[in-house]
């Protein structure tokens, strides 16, 4: 199956912000393993640089579930990414 630009378009549209997508998660068994993540991750000083000089506008999609744990550290860590430039990468 093929996926063309409109589609991808209208997932990225109904996708969720980060903060939204984690507060979706159970309170008391899902979300404080995002949270937790969260917080021990960071961008360093030469990632932040790197980051903040794109200059082509970049949505991502990410496709997971708030259930997952690997997921956890891992949407955890691409949600750092487009605080570094919010201007050009947008993350649902």
């Amino acid at each position: 199956m093929l996926l063309n630009a409109d589609i991808l378009k209208r997932k990225f549209g109904q996708g969720a912000v980060y903060g939204d997508f984690v507060a979706s998660g159970e309170p008391e068994g899902h979300r404080p393993r995002w949270d937790e993540r969260y917080a021990q991750l960071s961008l360093d000083e030469s990632q932040t640089s790197l980051v903040g000089g794109f200059t082509r506008e970049m949505n991502v999609l990410c496709l997971t579930g708030t259930w997952c744990g690997d997921c956890a550290l891992q949407g955890s860590a691409m949600a750092r990414i487009p605080e570094a430039n919010p201007g050009a990468i947008h993350l649902r």
